[in-house]
């Protein structure tokens, strides 16, 4: 893995925890892990993680009450 994708994951990973643990916009979550376009980053998101930012927090919640 190259630095460019390791940062790419890193960035993933780290807006995954923003998005179930804060109550942030998905504007907010782009921005604070690197990305000014907060499109682009709903594309790149949803290309590396097979679902849209903003669908994260509500499959989140659902797997914590199946628990």
């Amino acid at each position: 893995m190259g630095p460019n994708e390791y940062l790419i994951e890193y960035r993933v990973r780290r807006a995954k925890e923003l998005l179930c643990t804060t109550a942030c916009s998905i504007a907010e979550i782009s921005a604070c892990v690197g990305y000014s376009d907060p499109y682009y980053f709903s594309k790149l998101f949803k290309k590396r993680t097979g679902f849209c930012p903003s669908m994260l927090p509500k499959l989140s919640n659902k797997k914590n009450r199946l628990i």
